[in-house]
């Protein structure tokens, strides 16, 4: 099959947009990459701060989403993207939501197994690992196909925002993978609560762990409940691409993008050990402590 391969230059129309609005949404998106940037460096930096892969998979995937909204930033509703640019834009808007879905499964899981006392075999975590990468590069690549083969799909959305596909498919398939992993993340996430609610007391008993390891335990159950609508909203935001909100009213819902990352950076920025960290206060570590603390 050969592919319509356009030209370098080749430029696309850009619809006016609320001058305001953009502005608001380029800020808080830098203000949501600042804040993750912050909680990856610090965790990667700090000897005193002990995460598991799937968390540093999680915070990724949400840099990620930050960056992918940055590519065109504080636009005037003049500006005309190239096609190359807008076509990578595209790709990665449809598809960090429902990355950010998935690497929040692999979270969810290898808590409830840490929270079970079930240790996480080799296998169990490529595959944690590898289905957040397998959503990120299949939906990447379905985008990437549908922009090659029609290159006029790719535009400048009509908020003067950012670059999407003049098409409802790439918003079905990412709302379908986001709406498959929210039910997932759903259903864990109520076993571990119930878990954690039912047997904590018996789970310390049997690890011998320290009961403050327990207690950090129900700590990031409590912070993971509260993150649990992020993949939520990112299948609203899915959704919202399908058209259903009025094309006035795009610009105002754009906004609630960033807020995503920020949410995320917030709730495990605040972490005790992290605090301390960035604050440069210094914390005797508990034995036993957990790496999801």
């Amino acid at each position: 099959m050969a592919f319509a391969i356009p030209q370098k230059r080749q430029q696309l129309a850009v619809s006016a947009g609320p001058s305001l609005a953009v502005l608001v949404f380029s800020s808080l998106d830098i203000f949501a990459l600042v804040l993750v940037a912050l909680v990856l460096v610090t965790a990667l930096a700090s000897k005193r701060i002990h995460r598991n892969k799937t968390w540093y998979l999680y915070m990724f995937s949400q840099l990620l989403f930050a960056i992918a909204f940055l590519l065109h930033p504080f636009k005037s509703s003049q500006f005309r993207p190239t096609f190359v640019p807008c076509l990578v834009q595209s790709m990665l808007l449809y598809s960090t939501p429902p990355t950010a879905s998935w690497a929040f499964f692999s979270l969810v899981v290898e808590l409830y197994l840490v929270a079970s006392g079930t240790p996480l075999r080799k296998a169990q975590f490529v595959l944690l690992f590898s289905v957040p990468i397998f959503v990120l590069i299949g939906i990447s690549t379905v985008i990437l196909v549908m922009g090659l083969k029609n290159p006029s799909l790719v535009k400048m959305g009509s908020a003067a925002m950012y670059c999407t596909l003049n098409s409802h498919t790439p918003s079905q398939i990412s709302a379908f993978a986001c709406l498959i992993g929210v039910t997932i993340d759903l259903f864990i996430f109520s076993m571990l609560a119930f878990r954690m609610y039912r047997h904590w007391k018996d789970l310390a008993g049997r690890s011998g762990l320290n009961p403050r390891v327990i207690e950090v335990s129900l700590s990031t159950t409590i912070r993971v409940g509260v993150l649990i609508f992020i993949p939520i909203l990112g299948f609203f935001l899915a959704v919202v691409h399908q058209g259903t909100i009025p094309q006035t009213a795009y610009a105002g819902w754009n906004c609630v993008f960033p807020v995503v990352p920020i949410v995320s950076a917030l709730v495990f920025g605040t972490q005790k050990d992290m605090l301390s960290a960035t604050l440069c206060i210094k914390r005797r570590k508990a034995p036993g402590l957990s790496d999801l603390s």
